[in-house]
C-alpha cells in the first residue's frame, strides 16, 4: 500500500483526488477484484455504475467522506444482477465501519450524546444505529395499541 493511502485505513483503496476543506471529499478507487457474491464467479458484465459517497473518519476536527464509483453488475455464471460491494462499508451503510468505531468509542469514553451531537452532528445518527443493532439493547418490543 502506497504512503498516500495509509490516511485511509482500508485495504485495496488507493487516493485519486483530494478536494474541499470542510468537509474533505476523497475520491478513492477500489482495486481488488470484483466476484459475484452469489456464486463467487469471476466473469461479470458491468452494466451500469454509480457514485457512493460515504461518510469516513474524521481528519482531525473536519468531516471527511470517501466518493467511490461503483458498479451494478450481471454474472455470467448463475445469471443474477448485483451491486458492488466494498469491504469495511455495510450494504446499504452511509458510513465506513471504522468512523461507527470512532463514534462508538467517543461516547463510551464519556462524551455525551449531547456534546457529540455539537461537534459531529451526523455522528450522533450513526451511534445510535449501532446502539441499536447491537442485541443487548433491543429487549423486549412495545407492544401497540391495537384493541
Amino acid at each position: 500500500m502506497p504512503k498516500k493511502d495509509i490516511i485511509l485505513n482500508l485495504p485495496g483503496y488507493s487516493i485519486v483526488k483530494v478536494t474541499g476543506n470542510n468537509p474533505v471529499f476523497i475520491e478513492v478507487s477500489y482495486n481488488r477484484v470484483v466476484r459475484c457474491i452469489y456464486c463467487n464467479g469471476k466473469r461479470l458484465r458491468k452494466k451500469d455504475s454509480f457514485e457512493r459517497k460515504i461518510r469516513h473518519e474524521s481528519l482531525g476536527m473536519r468531516y471527511s467522506y470517501l466518493c467511490i464509483k461503483a458498479h451494478k453488475y450481471q454474472c455470467y455464471s448463475c445469471k443474477r444482477y448485483f451491486n458492488q460491494r466494498f469491504p469495511g462499508i455495510g450494504k446499504y451503510q452511509r458510513a465506513t465501519e471504522s468512523l461507527r468505531k470512532e463514534v462508538f468509542h467517543r461516547h463510551t469514553e464519556g462524551i455525551s450524546q449531547k456534546d457529540l451531537g455539537k461537534t459531529q452532528d451526523p455522528l450522533i445518527f450513526i451511534w445510535r444505529a449501532r446502539r441499536d443493532s447491537n442485541p443487548r439493547h433491543l429487549g423486549s418490543k412495545p407492544s401497540t395499541l391495537s384493541s
